[in-house]
């Protein structure tokens, strides 16, 4: 029985990937064992528990961005994640341990490194954070999703995947491509928590549409904060709507867009691009570095997306790009050609094919020693 332990996460653009990952080496072999460490977060456990993989919780809290006493405490939990680390670590006796980022990968890594575990890590963004540029010193195998990445970590063991994509996700892409005469559907993704500027902005144009709006389906996902007022507002426009909080099935939402608005983050452009679909990037101005900005480039370059900076999202310049969009659809179809070229399908099973070739590598050198 292969033994796989995950550690990290914190937001579906951590967690997510690791599902992936499992996925391909629960694929390969029935009887992998997959054991997910994080900090406890709902998120966690409402991702992983479905899909029947197990979760454990250690002590951790972010560094990065946060007040001096946020520091100090952070730096006070460590030993205690440490402990528990070691605890799951000697229990579990991982083959792999594959970490996704987060500050929880921080103590289990650190850990796995003092007791001799092989460790994997994978960086999601094209600026890595500061868990992964720490842990990148001590892996043993190093996997990013953009080429600006490498330049963080040692190359001789760093290779360029792109992000893995869930088996759900890409199965959506087998779906007969829906019939375009029935109307023009619009989906909206603000990020697993929502995005209120891009929700606000989404309906005041939609008041702008105006007669356009007869022709057009929403599904948006608006966070929970905002569910209730954007529901509400569609209603009074008597606008075809489906809000939801959060997306559960988001391989199904994307294959019925005709176009996506949405944040930036690098799982949401690796899978938009995966499947070909083409969409309006609106970068979270926040992210640490405007990485989320520096995500979407490349495509955005190649014509494969189109990018609003948040400081230039208004009603009325999202209302021309829907109403150009709209009204052009062979635009829209070469958009979403020219992403699915520049996508990396394939990323788990190109990190599974190496971190096994890893391993048959390494238990031959200590049967030679």
């Amino acid at each position: 029985m292969f033994r796989l332990l995950m550690a990290g996460g914190g937001t579906g653009g951590h967690l997510f990937p690791a599902v992936a990952v499992a996925e391909e080496f629960m694929r390969r072999a029935a009887e992998t064992q997959v054991l997910f460490v994080g900090t406890g977060r709902p998120v966690e456990r409402e991702i992983f528990e479905p899909r029947g993989l197990t979760t454990r919780k250690i002590t951790a809290s972010g560094f990065m961005g946060k007040t001096l006493p946020a520091r100090a405490l952070s730096l006070a939990k460590l030993p205690v994640g440490m402990i528990q680390s070691a605890a799951l670590l000697l229990g579990f006796r991982p083959h792999l341990l594959f970490c996704v980022g987060g500050y929880a990968a921080g103590p289990v890594g650190l850990t796995a490194r003092g007791l001799g575990f092989p460790t994997a890590v994978h960086e999601q963004n094209s600026i890595p954070g500061m868990t992964t540029r720490l842990l990148g010193r001590i892996a043993n195998l190093i996997f990013i999703s953009f080429e600006s990445s490498r330049e963080f970590f040692p190359s001789a063991k760093t290779y360029l995947t792109g992000n893995p994509v869930r088996q759900e996700i890409m199965q959506s892409n087998n779906i007969e491509e829906k019939n375009r005469t029935d109307g023009f559907s619009l989906l909206v993704v603000g990020g697993s928590q929502g995005a209120h500027a891009i929700n606000m902005a989404v309906v005041e144009s939609m008041r702008m549409l105006a007669q356009k709006r007869a022709n057009l389906s929403i599904v948006h996902q608006t966070g929970t904060a905002d569910c209730e007022t954007i529901s509400r507002a569609y209603r009074d426009m008597s606008i075809k709507a489906e809000v939801f909080p959060f997306i559960q099935d988001m391989g199904k939402a994307y294959q019925k867009a005709d176009l996506v608005i949405c944040r930036a983050g690098a799982l949401t452009v690796a899978e938009l691009a995966a499947l070909g679909r083409p969409a309006i990037f609106i970068p979270l101005p926040t992210a640490a570095k405007n990485h989320q900005e520096i995500n979407v480039l490349s495509l955005v370059e190649s014509g494969g997306a189109e990018m609003i900076r948040q400081k230039n999202l208004t009603p009325s310049v999202l209302t021309e790009r829907l109403t150009r969009y709209m009204s052009d659809p062979e635009k829209l179809r070469a958009m979403g050609r020219l992403a699915k070229e520049a996508a990396k399908p394939f990323a788990a099973r190109e990190i599974c094919d190496i971190c096994l070739d890893y391993l048959e590598t390494r238990k031959k050198g200590r049967k030679a020693a």
